[in-house]
């Protein structure tokens, strides 16, 4: 864009110099993404990476890219890079990353959560005689769950196992319970 300002009056005309002004691109903000395709991870697991799958552009072209979490507000400046490390996350979480541009200030990129599936917790099993001794060729009765295995996505396949004196486990069973 350029500017001149002319000014006529009654002993001629005046004329400024040129002026010129560049206007830069409209910021498109970044796109984030993660390494696992949007798949949850079990509890206590890291999804790896996150990284700018689509770079910002616009403004001066020079961004440097910070990224933040939310814990119940906005935590930004955690890291600053084109990809972030995560380690191994307890709780679903959300992130995004934020272009800085030299000039023209910062644009936000999408929100991505990663969600972290429940704290696998072993099940609980029971049976009249635990702890204590049986015959041989005594019936020990049956072995109960009183309390399932939780957590995960809750879909568990089922191996029962029985141990030899030197505690070397065998599998046993119709494996169900």
């Amino acid at each position: 864009v350029s500017f001149d300002i002319t000014s006529t009056y009654d002993c001629g005309v005046m004329s400024s110099d040129v002026m010129y002004v560049n206007v830069l691109n409209e910021m498109i903000a970044p796109i984030i993404s993660d390494n696992i395709n949007g798949d949850p991870i079990c509890y206590d697991f890291s999804p790896g990476n996150l990284s700018i799958s689509t770079v910002a552009t616009g403004g001066s072209e020079s961004f440097t890219y910070e990224w933040g979490v939310y814990e119940d507000e906005w935590n930004d400046g955690l890291f600053v890079g084109e990809e972030y490390p995560i380690g191994n996350l307890e709780s679903t979480q959300l992130y995004h990353c934020i272009a800085i541009d030299d000039l023209c200030g910062s644009i936000t990129s999408n929100d991505l959560t990663i969600d972290v599936l429940p704290e696998l917790q072993d099940p609980i099993i029971f049976n009249e005689f635990d702890t204590e001794s049986i015959c041989y060729n005594t019936n020990p009765g049956t072995i109960i769950e009183t309390q399932p295995a939780t957590g995960g996505d809750n879909n568990f396949d089922i191996q029962w196992y029985s141990a030899s004196e030197d505690g070397t486990p065998s599998p046993v069973g119709q494996n169900v319970i």
